[in-house]
């Protein structure tokens, strides 16, 4: 019946909303682990350009 379906509609919504909000905080995490990455690699960078420095130097 109509009310069945409507129920069962408000049911997928609810739980596209939720895959939605799953799939949305995934994204946060692995944005998240692109940025940390990011910084490693610059971290590292930094450290090579100081490596190479003290080379320089001696």
């Amino acid at each position: 019946t109509v009310l069945v379906k409507e129920r069962l509609d408000a049911k997928v919504c609810r739980c596209n909303i939720e895959k939605g909000k799953e799939n949305e905080r995934k994204k946060q995490r692995e944005r998240e682990r692109e940025r940390e990455r990011e910084r490693e690699r610059e971290t590292e960078r930094e450290r090579e350009k100081d490596r190479e420095r003290e080379r320089g130097e001696k």
